[in-house]
C-alpha cells in the first residue's frame, strides 16, 4: 500500500478475541513523530488519532451516501 501519510505502512483490521474488529497501523519506527504530526497531533496521542480516523471515515461514508442517492 502506497500512503502519503508519513511513515505508514500499512493498516490492517485484526479480530479481537471478544470479536471487535481493531484497526492495526504498521508505521515506521523513525517516522511516528512524523505520523502523527501529519495528523496535527503530538506523538502517541492516539485518542487523537482515534478521532482524526473516526472523522475520516465519517466523512468518507456520507460522501459515498450523497453520490448513491444522486
Amino acid at each position: 500500500m502506497k500512503s502519503n501519510i508519513p511513515g505508514l505502512k500499512s493498516i490492517k483490521d485484526e479480530v479481537g478475541p471478544n470479536g471487535i474488529t481493531r484497526l492495526v497501523f504498521d508505521i515506521e519506527d523513525d517516522k511516528v513523530e512524523e505520523f502523527f504530526a501529519s495528523f496535527g497531533l503530538v506523538s502517541g496521542d492516539v485518542e487523537g488519532l482515534h478521532a482524526a480516523v473516526t472523522k475520516a471515515i465519517e466523512t468518507e461514508l456520507a460522501r459515498t451516501e450523497n453520490k448513491q442517492e444522486t
